[in-house]
């Protein structure tokens, strides 16, 4: 798949986001192994940010309980994302909190978003349990006209990623609930997200979401998608088509929440 002359998409979107804002936006990833799975995201979101953007990572700060200190950080921060490489088990003590919370989450561990066994165990964003693809080269896409999108050929109905097949634990339903899933492996949800408007995340959660929430499935691997540069002049690569979708989804997350 190639895809041409992007930068002016990159150019409009950064000058839409980090021009309207005077701080910089406070991000908080919340991961085990800073070293490791998250590597290149500070400087992936420093390049949509123009570098207005302040990260935070520290490694198992967050798991259960949660002190009252700790709550108010995660609820300053304009935007949260949950890494691949979290414990499933290490934030159930506190999942009223993160349900609740008023700060869009992007979340990319389906350990963490699953319902599980015994039902409800987990944050209870999508029900059942989760599943893997190996080998995954390709997602199906289920909403093209989402913003994650943007940019993004999506005439044939998917979207090639890796030119390798890579297992992705996802979720093993092929149904968001009240949410929209946007992108699917084998008919399963990858990608969905909501709005925060919703009753509950799906019929019999134990949840609703307390801001915009986008459950995004990625490979143990993260920092992989963040280690090469885009170039927006020419044809990007499978890697690079993964920071553009990604690009575009945490845009249109913390817009979102701007204006909900």
């Amino acid at each position: 798949m190639k895809i041409k002359s992007l930068m002016s998409i990159l150019v409009l979107l950064t000058t839409l986001t980090g021009g309207a804002r005077s701080e910089p936006l406070n991000v908080i990833i919340v991961t085990r192994d800073s070293a490791e799975s998250e590597r290149g995201y500070t400087e992936f979101l420093q390049d949509i940010y123009r570098g207005n953007v302040s990260v935070h990572i520290a490694p198992n700060r967050y798991e259960e309980y949660l002190s009252a200190n700790k709550k108010l950080e995660l609820e300053s921060a304009d935007l949260i994302i949950i890494s691949w490489d979290n414990g499933g088990g290490s934030f159930n003590g506190d999942s009223d909190f993160w349900n609740e919370v008023n700060v869009p989450i992007l979340n990319h561990n389906i350990k963490i978003a699953r319902s599980g066994k015994p039902r409800h165990r987990y944050w209870d964003w999508l029900d059942g349990n989760k599943t893997d693809t190996n080998p995954c080269t390709h997602l199906d896409i289920a909403d093209a006209n989402d913003e994650i999108f943007a940019g993004v050929d999506t005439t044939s109905g998917t979207v090639e990623i890796f030119t390798t097949g890579k297992e992705i634990d996802h979720s093993d339903q092929t149904s968001a609930g009240y949410g929209t899933v946007v992108a699917t492996s084998a008919s399963n949800v990858v990608i969905a997200r909501w709005l925060g408007s919703e009753p509950n995340y799906y019929d019999g959660s134990d949840y609703t979401p307390g801001a915009p929430r986008v459950f995004f499935a990625m490979p143990k691997m993260t920092y992989e998608f963040f280690d090469v540069p885009i170039d927006y002049s020419y044809s990007i690569g499978k890697t690079q088509i993964v920071k553009r979708i990604v690009c575009n989804q945490i845009i249109n997350q913390v817009e979102v929440i701007a204006i909900y």
